[in-house]
């Protein structure tokens, strides 16, 4: 005669090797006038086929209750089943009363999400260096390329996200994307941002991360760290000449900014005739070559005695003078004195 039935066996259907696998099993007693003292055996067969027990508990079940008796194993690399058995006491035995069963599959594993930020290259204007870059003129324009490398053995849908701070910390670009397609295994997918101001002198920094899955994206692979140094560049200082030649002074001062007319090329040819020459100096500073002709001073006659000399007016006709450099001309004045009467 039976006392209790096994109505239920609770526990997942499948789990993944390793996993604790949760069980509770309830028993009913089924006897419609006595309680009785019930026992409860659960196992589980492992990869040997032995049987492990997890659950074992005696109970009173009144009459028509059910009661739930819980426990838990590690779930072994193969399928398997969970076995339970019920028993009620005569004397010093125990007498089986009911038995159920349940399968629990072993689940496929996922593949984890792999992959890797393989090379990154920091390009400004016609250069590229690998990151971090060293030595970066002061004022070129960066953009950052990144590349991603999917480590799964099936084709992978990959984004990239970065940020790049100056010397400050101020961000000067943010940068994400998801590639259109996939990239297949082994492969690698290249990320190429915007372009950013490298204006500052000192180290640039960037955070970027690799991520996979876009539905819930998992970052796979980050860096950290230094982007460039950017070098300082001084701005080249004016270049000045003063010559002196009989009583014509003449100062030549050229800088980048010249208004009136440009000056073309880094090397630059000056030469100015004020008269036939006499006296000839060549000056050559920062790559620039200027000739100047001076006339040689001619002492003024004495004055007649019925004429009073006035201040000497300097009047200067122009002269043509050559600059070479961008095509530009400039005129020079050249001086001599006369006399007026009065």
């Amino acid at each position: 005669m039976a006392y209790t039935s096994i109505t239920e066996i609770v526990a997942p259907s499948k789990a993944a090797v390793g996993s604790t696998v949760p069980v509770t099993v309830k028993v009913k007693n089924i006897d419609g006038y006595w309680d009785h003292v019930i026992q409860l055996i659960v196992v589980f067969y492992d990869i040997y086929g032995e049987m492990d027990s997890f659950i074992k508990a005696a109970v009173v079940i009144r009459s028509l209750e059910t009661h739930s008796f819980s426990g838990s194993f590690i779930m072994p690399n193969c399928d398997t089943i969970i076995d339970a058995f019920t028993y009620y006491p005569v004397g010093k035995e125990w007498i089986f009363d009911a038995r159920k069963s349940k399968d629990v599959s072993l689940a496929e594993v996922p593949e984890p999400y792999t992959g890797a930020i393989s090379k990154k290259e920091l390009e400004y204007d016609e250069s590229r260096a690998s990151i971090p870059a060293h030595d970066v003129p002061q004022g070129e324009r960066g953009l950052v390329h990144i590349w991603g490398r999917n480590d799964m053995s099936t084709n992978q849908k990959m984004g990239i996200y970065w940020i790049v701070r100056d010397s400050d910390g101020v961000v000067v670009e943010e940068y994400s994307r998801w590639e259109t397609f996939w990239t297949r295994p082994g492969k690698e997918q290249e990320f190429i941002g915007d372009r950013f101001n490298l204006d500052k002198a000192g180290l640039y920094d960037i955070r970027c991360g690799l991520l996979m899955n876009p539905d819930n994206p998992l970052y796979v692979h980050t860096y950290y760290g230094d982007l460039c140094t950017v070098a300082a560049v001084a701005p080249p200082p004016p270049a000045v000449w003063s010559i002196i030649g009989g009583d014509i002074s003449l100062t030549i001062s050229i800088s980048p900014v010249v208004v009136g007319w440009q000056v073309i090329g880094d090397d630059i040819s000056l030469t100015i005739h004020l008269a036939p020459t006499v006296r000839v100096w060549q000056i050559i500073g920062d790559d620039i070559s200027l000739t100047v002709g001076i006339p040689p001073v001619i002492p003024p006659a004495p004055p007649d005695e019925e004429e009073e000399e006035e201040e000497v007016e300097k009047e200067f006709p122009w002269l043509e003078a050559a600059l070479i450099g961008g095509g530009v001309a400039l005129m020079i004045a050249s001086a001599k004195p006369k006399k007026i009467k009065t």
